[in-house]
């Protein structure tokens, strides 16, 4: 099954996702949210929450669910101002139902599947040391 036989959460310009990305293989992926419970804007793109798009960046990576392969990262992260309010990390487990991925040193963009909810497939942690 090809990227182009699937309905994704968002609707993605031709050509996204790329052609290196493959299809989510089961892995564990980690993300900063806010809240216990998540609430599905947790993990939308940041295209989908009307951010402006840096012009250094594609547009088919901003639309992707930014996700990281590892929560170490994540913890670090919290020391900076503009991520002290996410206060929990998400653990989601990405089977091949999940979406279409590609990782770059640890850092994972993510098109998920319309059918996936990231809500029901993750667990939550503190992301506290």
């Amino acid at each position: 099954m090809s990227s182009d036989d699937v309905a994704f959460s968002e609707i993605l310009p031709v050509g996204c996702p790329p052609n290196d990305a493959i299809k989510s293989d089961g892995r564990t992926a980690f993300r900063l949210i806010k809240m216990n419970p998540p609430i599905p804007e947790d993990f939308f793109s940041h295209s989908k929450l009307a951010k402006r798009k840096p012009p250094d960046v594609p547009l088919c990576n901003w639309m992707s669910c930014s996700l990281n392969a590892d929560k170490v990262p994540l913890i670090n992260f919290r020391k900076m101002p503009r991520f002290k309010d996410f206060k929990f990390i998400a653990v989601l487990r990405l089977e091949k139902e999940s979406g279409m991925i590609k990782e770059k040193n640890g850092h994972i963009d993510f098109w998920m599947y319309a059918s996936f909810n990231p809500i029901d497939a993750c667990e939550i942690e503190s992301a506290d040391p």
